[in-house]
């Protein structure tokens, strides 16, 4: 659920993708303190974050494309 002023790509994530999101920040971006927070290796919370990377940019992508704003404000019209 979008809030005002909040960017639409945060609505598309997931709980655990936020609490991942939240933990990277708190452990000033540091994977390897991550890894030690998930007890997990470093390559595996590489690719869970190269993954968040690649969704956030894509829902980037679509809010930026004309046609599918078009069709999202022809459905709010609904």
């Amino acid at each position: 659920m979008k809030t005002s002023g909040e960017p639409s790509w945060i609505s598309d994530l997931s709980e655990e993708e936020i609490e991942f999101i939240k933990f990277f920040i708190l452990s000033s971006g540091s994977i390897k303190e991550l890894a030690t927070i998930y007890s997990t290796s470093y390559p595996t919370l590489r690719k869970q974050l190269d993954k968040l990377i690649q969704k956030i940019r894509i829902s980037e992508r679509k809010e930026n494309d004309n046609i599918i704003q078009l069709i999202q404000q022809l459905e709010d019209r609904k």
